[in-house]
């Protein structure tokens, strides 16, 4: 999703993310493998990652452990991130990129 926005942003425009962080997402590999799998005989989520949940039966969201994964994804998707701050209850952020 990340370079789909960064492909249709104007040359020097800017980007605000929100995110979600919890510090407690350590899945386990095995737990991982099982929610793909899941996914791929259900025709559901199949690019589910680490950290991917579904909100009140609405919509997925994607939680973070923390602020430099957000960064790194940022970044590896072509951003420049300007600034980046975390909520002060920990749970959510926001980010502006370029």
């Amino acid at each position: 999703m990340l370079r789909r926005v960064k492909n249709v942003l104007k040359p020097g425009g800017y980007f605000l993310c929100q995110f979600f962080l919890d510090s407690s997402i350590a899945p386990s590999k095995k737990g991982v493998f099982l929610r793909r799998l899941i996914a791929f005989f259900s025709f559901g989520n199949r690019e589910y990652e680490a950290g991917d949940f579904l909100w009140q039966n609405i919509e997925f969201l994607h939680a973070f452990s923390n602020v430099d994964i957000v960064r790194s994804e940022l970044e590896e998707s072509g951003f420049q991130v300007m600034h980046i701050s975390k909520g002060k209850e920990l749970h959510n952020g926001v980010a502006l990129c370029q």
